[in-house]
């Protein structure tokens, strides 16, 4: 028996529990219910994109053939998806993946005005009976030299997030106002992709380990404005992170400078000006207050121990780790921690911690480790590093960390 219905649904974050319900209803209880579980998984992935990205009404087709079950979910915008490259620890852009993962057979097709994504379970089956012809749009060339592998990567993750939750609360928001935001917000969305998809040996390149790399961008013409979107756009939702709105956490200072350099080399490039090497600087802007937090364990530990804040600012320091690393107190007290890293590892440094405060994850955190620190003549000392993570309030994390002076090789 063969089973077929439609429904459409609403530019509203609600819908995504509309698509798994109808999934739900007419796959539960049929020959085909071991696929139910992935239908619903994949459903909920390719709607949420299509909210996101397409901002338009969805429609969602689900048909349960003799052997197989076909799920079809169409949008109004022409843009085609995006296989975002993110690496194994990432928290979003999986959509695509899990599709390619766990469908049988997918595709996207192109209809008058915008597209269908279709994805079948069961045994193999075709794309949807319908005329299709690949999207070219007039593409400029964008040159983006000495990328920081590491840093791109997970700023490129963290933008994100931060788009994706702006927009679902926006959405959520029932003004006109808000509504003309969240337009904008996946207006933003579709320059983060395009990015995305003319990167993907950069998220290759950091899995190998690589510092720096060129990368070329094809950027449709029509999406040249969207990337000065995604720049504004990515400011007010740091603002909404620092304010608690968002679960995401804000952007470190050289990755709201990286973020700026991007859009601002798109739109250098192709007014006909010749592409800007990257170069490590902080957007003093992006600099939080430091959070509300008691430093006077560590300011009279007899261990040489460091404190500093979610934005690498230096919060309490003890007397014996400004000795060791040639500083006093009150001079380091206040300063970024890359001032006793060394430049060769600041890039890599600021990765690692935008990665933990995104998601938690902990390379080094808890687990000694030696390391260089540089200290303030520029010569650098070998130390164990021991980190943990103290709670802060409103949200706020405190790293503290502990420096032994590691031994020379052969003492």
């Amino acid at each position: 028996m063969q089973t077929h219905r439609t429904l459409g649904l609403p530019l509203d974050p609600a819908s995504v529990g509309l698509a798994r319900r109808m999934v739900g209803e007419v796959l539960d209880g049929r020959t085909h219910r071991d696929v139910l579980e992935s239908a619903r998984l994949l459903v909920s992935e390719v709607v949420t994109n299509a909210i996101v990205h397409a901002r338009s009404e969805v429609g969602l087709t689900v048909s349960v053939l003799d052997d197989s079950v076909r799920i079809e979910i169409s949008d109004h915008s022409p843009h085609l998806p995006t296989l975002r490259s993110y690496d194994r620890t990432s928290t979003t852009g999986r959509g695509l993946d899990l599709v390619h993962t766990l469908a049988t057979d997918s595709g996207v097709v192109t209809h008058g005005d915008g597209k269908i994504v279709w994805f079948t379970l069961g045994v193999p089956g075709g794309a949807p009976d319908r005329a299709s012809a690949p999207l070219r749009e007039a593409e400029v060339d964008v040159r983006l030299c000495h990328v920081p592998v590491a840093l791109y990567c997970v700023w490129h993750e963290h933008a994100a997030a931060l788009l994706r939750e702006s927009l679902l609360v926006r959405l959520s928001e029932d003004r006109d106002e808000q509504w003309r935001l969240a337009d904008e917000i996946a207006v933003a969305n579709e320059a983060l992709a395009v990015l995305s998809a003319s990167t993907r040996t950069l998220f290759e390149a950091h899995d190998q380990g690589r510092e720096h790399l060129d990368a070329a961008v094809r950027v449709p013409r029509t999406l040249v404005p969207a990337f000065a979107d995604l720049r504004s756009v990515l400011e007010r939702a740091e603002h909404m992170a620092a304010s608690g709105v968002l679960l995401a956490p804000t952007s470190q200072p050289e990755a709201v400078a990286l973020r700026n350099w991007c859009c601002a080399e798109v739109a250098r490039q192709t007014s006909g000006l010749a592409p800007t090497p990257w170069r490590l600087a902080a957007d003093p802007s992006a600099v939080k207050p430091p959070p509300a937090w008691d430093g006077t364990a560590v300011a009279t530990a007899q261990r040489a121990t460091i404190a500093a804040d979610d934005t690498g600012r230096i919060i309490a320091i003890s007397p014996s780790a400004a000795e060791l690393l040639g500083w006093t107190v009150d001079d380091l007290t206040g300063r970024r921690l890359l001032s006793i890293v060394p430049d060769r590892l600041h890039e890599r440094h600021v990765a690692g911690v935008t990665r933990f405060l995104l998601t938690g994850e902990r390379r080094i955190i808890g687990d000694p480790v030696e390391v260089p620190a540089r200290r303030r003549d520029g010569s650098e000392v070998p130390v164990t590093l021991t980190i943990g993570v103290a709670g802060g309030t409103h949200g706020r994390t405190v790293f503290v960390a502990t420096l032994d002076q590691a031994r020379a090789a052969g003492a």
